[in-house]
């Protein structure tokens, strides 16, 4: 899957072509710049991060087994060779690189010794001490993973069978690690998402068996679990938590949908058809800061433009750099969520002491439109020579031997006034 970062003035585009190999994309306001190459060949698999001051990271495995790192650093980029499989004992999959703790760490899965499971890996990319750990030891063979992360912690979530079929997820951080099984079923789970919503993580996921699917949307702070009506051909459905709502997107017969929940009413609204239908592709998403926008996976059109699907109809934190603020849907916005804090406070006591009633200025009722970032990757120059693979611990060294249906309501797509009339007539507004 390519991967689609948010930057300080727009977007990186990571993705693969047969015959361009691995390269990247600027996305600014002026639109897409040259592409710039960082692997020529094709590739087994390749994975990316970005650091807090937008440097890209990059872990490329060649066709040779070999897998080298790139850091895209203005003053000093580089690659090296880091980790090395030429006799394909170890056959690495779930390739990822994560920026955790200001250094670069890879994480991949390795066949076990005895042929009839895969380990999980750990490694440290320092160049001076680098170290390697295992942290699963039992996942099954044919295993994907998924991999999480908000600031120092990343989330890596893989199915496993423990008297049940069962989802579990492995919290990471340098100084403490642990797993949790999120969830048990009685059927296989072989779908699932995660973003951070309202300050708790959701979990969306599909329990499938013979062509009959169930879909679930977990929350992991509370633990409640609230049955998703989605049709059986429903592929790929992923969360995107933005203006404190969370919406569903899925793919179902070359057509893309779009629905908004509403997990603490337990109501979900009827799918309906997305406004983007051309050129798109689905992205494993990025973004350092996880405040107005928040995804693991997003659908996005790329063609001429970059454009967000929902985001692009909804833009008023100046995601797409390209656009023109819509300030009007802003105030719109705003004053939904005034009538909604009005209406909660004629319901509310009279204070015991008084209060500061003093008007709000513009500046404290006005969204923040600006972004944190201060800087964006330069070009690289890939003649950089590649290190001897001389300082890495052998991975022999580390491996062991051995129903209710929730209520729903219709939201069609003509404006996004029809919308609001759909909450305010079932006695919900957007929050806050």
């Amino acid at each position: 899957m390519p991967f689609l970062l948010r930057i300080s003035d727009g977007f990186i585009i990571v993705d693969e072509k047969p015959k361009q190999g691995v390269f990247y994309q600027l996305y600014n306001k002026d639109g897409f710049q040259r592409p710039v190459m960082i692997y020529p060949n094709s590739c087994l698999a390749y994975s990316v991060a970005l650091d807090p001051q937008d440097v890209l990271h990059v872990a490329v495995e060649g066709t040779n087994r070999q897998v080298t790192y790139y850091c895209f650093s203005p003053t000093a980029p580089s690659k090296r060779v880091v980790l090395e499989d030429s006799r394909s004992m170890y056959l690495f999959e779930n390739l990822s690189i994560q920026w955790l703790e200001n250094e670069p760490h890879l994480f991949y899965t390795v066949i076990h010794p005895n042929g009839l499971h895969r380990s999980l890996v750990h490694q440290t990319l320092s160049s001076t001490s680098p170290t390697l750990e295992n942290l699963v030891t039992s996942l099954p063979l044919r295993t994907s993973l998924t991999y999480y992360k908000i600031n120092s912690t990343l989330y890596i979530l893989y199915p496993n069978f423990e008297e049940s079929y069962c989802l579990n997820m492995l919290s990471f951080t340098n100084q403490e690690k642990s797993v949790t099984t999120l969830v048990r079923s009685p059927i296989p789970i072989i779908d699932w998402n995660m973003c951070k919503h309202q300050n708790a993580l959701y979990l969306l996921y599909k329990a499938d068996q013979y062509g009959h699917a169930n879909f679930y949307l977990t929350n992991l702070s509370t633990g409640e679990n609230l049955p998703v009506q989605l049709p059986d051909n429903a592929n790929n459905p992923v969360l995107l938590s933005y203006l404190d709502t969370l919406w569903i997107h899925y793919e179902s017969n070359n057509h893309y949908y779009t629905l908004l929940a509403l997990p603490e009413n337990q109501t979900f609204s009827s799918p309906i058809s997305s406004s983007l239908q051309n050129h798109i592709n689905a992205y494993t998403y990025i973004d350092s800061l996880h405040e107005d926008l928040d995804a693991s996976v997003i659908y996005a059109s790329l063609s001429n433009t970059l454009r967000l699907s929902t985001i692009a109809d909804l833009d008023i934190r100046n995601i797409h750099p390209d656009l023109v603020n819509k300030d009007e849907l802003a105030l719109f916005l705003e004053g939904i969520n005034f009538k909604r804090t009005q209406s909660v406070a004629s319901v509310l006591p009279p204070p015991s002491s008084p209060i500061d009633t003093t008007l709000n200025t513009s500046s404290q009722v006005q969204p923040n439109f600006m972004n944190a970032f201060s800087q964006t990757p330069i070009p690289f120059t890939p003649e950089a020579p590649i290190t001897p693979l001389n300082t890495l611990p052998s991975l022999s060294d580390i491996m062991p031997t051995s129903s209710s249906t929730p209520p729903s309501f219709t939201a069609t797509k003509k404006d996004l006034h029809s919308l609001s009339e759909a909450f305010m007539n079932t006695g919900n507004t957007f929050d806050s």
